[in-house]
């Protein structure tokens, strides 16, 4: 929710007839409320590693509590922690090997982010970047073929890879992004960087590409 709130108060900052200081605001507030979300997510995400957590892991699971920590780093110009990446990494391929489906589908989802993030280090190899973005892709084709093309679950997975290219590494709203405090990084527009993937990714999620099966019937969702 409070990502959902930041990116409506972004739009509402980079629209006509604002006034400097409206503006100026909105921008604060959009930056507010990524940070609060993260912090939202950082704190669930060591209430389920407590003893207590049981009931919570009806709800979600750790690798896509760490990765939407890990993600609003990458947003906000924080270098990627390698020890909570492999951490989600491992909780991921635990839920690989669930009987249940669901589960095995929102590991794969986690992992295609996971090397979407990887390709935001500015010093990675171009032959580097061409197999994360592979993975990234492979591991979308797969929660595909458990979840199904037109699911809601793919729609609202999209909706999170989209963030990637219509607003965190839009080129077109660097002024506006820089506002903000997060820092301008071209090389996510580069072949196999963060934007052109996460395209790649929306646009088969969404129905551009043919390497699907059949709609699966509906599952779980986790929020976008």
């Amino acid at each position: 929710g409070r990502k959902r709130v930041a990116q409506a108060a972004f739009a509402l900052a980079t629209g006509t007839g604002r006034t400097a200081a409206w503006r100026e605001a909105l921008l604060a507030g959009s930056r507010d409320g990524l940070e609060a979300a993260r912090s939202e997510y950082w704190r669930a995400t060591k209430c389920f590693l407590g003893s207590w957590a049981e009931p919570g892991r009806k709800k979600a699971n750790l690798h896509w509590l760490l990765g939407q920590v890990l993600s609003l780093d990458t947003v906000l110009g924080r270098p990627l922690d390698l020890a909570l990446l492999t951490a989600a990494r491992v909780a991921a391929e635990v839920d690989l090997e669930s009987p249940d489906e669901s589960d095995r589908a929102w590991a794969h989802v986690s992992l295609s982010e996971f090397e979407l993030l990887r390709l935001a280090d500015p010093a990675m190899h171009g032959h580097q970047r061409e197999q994360h973005a592979r993975e990234c892709i492979e591991h979308a084709t797969r929660f595909l073929e458990l979840m199904g093309r037109g699911s809601e679950q793919a729609f609202t997975t999209s909706r999170q890879f989209e963030r990637y290219t219509q607003w965190w590494g839009n080129a077109d709203l660097h002024g506006a992004l820089a506002d903000m405090g997060v820092p301008e990084r071209a090389y996510w527009n580069d072949d196999h960087g963060v934007v052109p993937t996460a395209r790649q990714v929306v646009a088969l999620l969404r129905g551009s590409t043919r390497r699907v099966s059949a709609p699966a019937p509906g599952r779980s969702r986790k929020p976008a």
